[in-house]
């Protein structure tokens, strides 16, 4: 697999549980950071929403897109397959001999995505989920870029600003634009389905700043 969806530490859902429960369907939104257009990978979050308000579960994403036939690429404009990765991570506590600093649990997804910067991704064979896959379903409703999307970069995204800056992030948008020139952050509503056993290695959540909230 590729070195983008291996990790020390990473675990497949799979390696550790049975599929002894119904999958679980969580409804929410999700944020993806299209930090370069040539980039063959990219970077995302999704963040359950309560029923009355609030937030609840959060888990990393990672896209990995593959190659296509040049056929397909020009026939369907704005097509892609990805390799779609959902990651929980584990904070704080000790839970089945998990050391304190924590193990990544990982499902996965070949995804279909269409539309260009305005994402619209599904799952492609849904019907053959495994105790290790995952199912999902975004559309996007909010897509920044220049300042604003940089900005909303710097706060979810971090890793990837200092990655793309060499170490030190400049502390002004204007100077971290010139870094990221094409920059694209896609917003929007995420329906996932994932095992029961997954949900019950979450502990906390990791990732809530209000970056979600309508304007």
């Amino acid at each position: 697999m590729n070195a983008l969806f291996t990790k020390k530490g990473d675990k497949k859902i799979g390696d550790k549980f049975t599929s002894k429960f119904p999958p679980v369907q969580l409804n929410g939104h999700a944020i993806f950071c299209l930090h370069s257009p040539d980039a063959k990978w990219y970077q995302g979050r999704f963040i359950e929403k309560i029923e009355g308000g609030g937030s609840g579960r959060t888990f990393g994403m990672l896209n990995l897109i593959k190659p296509l036939d040049d056929c397909i690429a020009c026939a369907e404009s704005g097509y892609n397959e990805v390799e779609s990765k959902l990651i929980n991570f584990q904070k704080t506590r000790k839970v089945d001999k998990l050391d304190e600093e924590g193990e990544r649990f990982v499902l996965y997804s070949h995804t279909v995505t269409t539309g260009g910067d305005e994402l619209r991704m599904r799952t492609k064979n849904d019907d053959e989920l495994s105790k290790s896959s995952f199912s999902l379903s975004f559309d996007a409703d909010k897509v920044e870029t220049g300042a604003r999307g940089v900005s909303t970069m710097r706060r979810a995204f971090p890793s990837i600003a200092q990655k793309g800056c060499g170490g030190d992030v400049p502390e002004s948008d204007e100077d971290l634009a010139d870094f990221f020139p094409d920059v694209v952050i896609v917003i929007g509503r995420m329906v996932l389905t994932v095992p029961r056993e997954f949900l019950r290695m979450q502990l906390e959540n990791v990732y809530d700043d209000g970056l979600l909230e309508d304007d």
